[in-house]
């Protein structure tokens, strides 16, 4: 058989030399979804303990303000920046093309997922695109459409007021158009409705099929993520999300009621009123409406002194409403 010669492709404005990145300066006005920005990649330093093309570093200053301005890194964010790591990798699309990968995670998981991106593209195991959900302005669907893997990207639990696994950086999702999330939902009316995401992934439910990029139980990406603790999505009984990979429920609800606790705006009160989907609260500051939902619901009675965390907005109406809540607690468990 003869031998193929991977053709490496870097998606920043630079030449390859060796593999050592020669970077020119380029405006930030690129457009194209598929590139790494320059000037958030810096070049390869002695200090670094990785091999070459693969690295684990805080967040510059540069890459901050680019996940701001491409929405992942939202004004109600409460992750703070200082959790957030940023991984350079190499990973290889089905041809064997090499590509510069990026991807930003919590710490938590930073050196294991980069080991297992290291592994992967050991074994050539295709992924055929790694970068920011900022080059899609944070949205799921288009990028998944262009099935791109990725990590963190701060947003809530759909219907929910839960951050997300991904909005915490503890979730990976990988080539996300052959492994599309699908779920039969329920409408109150007693219709169904099937949701997939991403709507183009439908061709590729039925997994007895052969194609390229699909995971399966116990390949090697598969392998590779449950050893270091992830749980697959593909695994599910009451969804099946195939192209996902998440930190087990009681580990990233700890770093959840943490971060909202200490850095999301909080308001206390007294319980009047318990209604259906609504409990009313009253401080020295007035009557309060705030919403509830299955993610934040707790077992507090009237005469109850609560504590809610939510997104800072407060509507002024009468009385008060608060719409976008993280968290409640009694008083007296803070």
């Amino acid at each position: 058989m003869k031998k193929k010669h991977n053709k490496i492709i870097i998606p920043v404005c630079g030449v390859m030399l060796g593999m050592s990145l020669l970077l020119t300066a380029c405006g930030s006005n690129n457009t194209d979804p598929n590139s790494v920005a320059s000037d958030t990649v810096s070049a390869h330093t002695d200090e670094d303990k990785h091999r070459e093309g693969f690295s684990v570093r805080e967040l510059s200053d540069d890459l901050f303000d680019r996940m701001k301005g491409g929405k992942t890194y939202k004004e109600d964010c409460i992750v703070p920046r200082e959790d957030l790591r940023y991984l350079l990798v190499l990973h290889k699309d089905k041809e064997g093309n090499i590509h510069q990968g990026e991807m930003v995670v919590h710490k938590l998981i930073a050196e294991d997922v980069l080991e297992i991106f290291e592994k992967l593209y050991d074994a050539d195991y295709p992924i055929e695109r790694m970068v920011l959900p900022d080059n899609y302005m944070a949205d799921d669907e288009t990028m998944m459409r262009d099935n791109n893997s990725s990590s963190f990207n701060f947003r809530l639990i759909s219907h929910t007021n839960k951050i997300s696994k991904h909005g915490l950086g503890m979730a990976v999702d990988i080539n996300t158009l052959y492994n599309p999330y699908h779920k039969i939902v329920k409408n109150s009316d007693g219709t169904t409705e099937e949701v997939i995401e991403p709507a183009t992934g439908k061709d590729y439910l039925d997994r007895t099929k052969k194609f390229d990029y699909k995971i399966e139980k116990d390949d090697l990406c598969y392998k590779l993520f449950t050893e270091k603790g992830f749980e697959w999505g593909g695994e599910w009984t009451d969804r099946q999300d195939y192209q996902h990979f998440e930190l087990p429920t009681d580990i990233t609800d700890k770093y959840s009621e943490e971060y909202t606790k200490k850095y999301s705006p909080s308001i206390t009160g007294v319980v009047e009123e318990i209604g259906n989907g609504t409990v009313l609260i009253k401080n020295n500051d007035g009557t309060y409406a705030v919403s509830l939902n299955t993610e934040n619901n707790l077992d507090f009675k009237k005469d109850d002194e609560i504590v809610v965390y939510f997104d800072g907005n407060i509507a002024e109406t009468s009385p008060m409403q608060i719409l976008k809540v993280y968290f409640i607690s009694l008083k007296d468990e803070n």
